[in-house]
């Protein structure tokens, strides 16, 4: 788990970190897909409360592999709160994985255009999610 979870930040935080790059320096973004990434990420969907998303990305996959990091320390608690780290870890990817599907969605439905990178972020954030919950619901007895 410990592993997995800290690959897929990497992945992620490098995914964001390309996107984020690419937009300071005003270069096109590839696209595998051959869809305009760039118009996805720049429409106005690009940003959450004033944020570039990709930026609100890189700040979660640190806090995901900071939290990893914790708990195969021993730490079972975060510093600041007094719920267990395994809880907010999986509280904040479950908020995080639910954001993706939504912005799956609007470029579905609304841009009608697709981003390949976004997708990517949106699959590694379900994933890290998954992967979370499942030892989370084993230990209170769900499986």
């Amino acid at each position: 788990m410990t592993i997995s979870l800290i690959v897929l930040s990497a992945a992620g935080f490098l995914l964001a970190l390309y996107i984020y790059h690419r937009k300071r320096t005003q270069q096109k973004l590839v696209c595998i897909l051959g869809r305009d990434c760039d118009a996805v990420v720049n429409s106005e969907w690009g940003k959450m409360f004033g944020i570039p998303n990709e930026v609100l990305g890189m700040a979660y996959y640190v806090f995901i592999a900071g939290g990893t990091i914790q708990f195969f320390l021993g730490v079972d608690t975060f510093v600041f709160l007094s719920v267990p780290n395994l809880v907010v870890l999986m509280l904040v990817s479950g908020a995080v994985m639910l954001v993706s599907f939504f912005l799956v969605g609007v470029q579905a439905f609304v841009l009608k255009d697709w981003c390949d990178l976004c997708l990517a972020s949106a699959g590694i954030n379900v994933t890290i999610f998954v992967i979370e919950a499942v030892p989370f619901l084993a230990l209170y007895g769900f499986f």
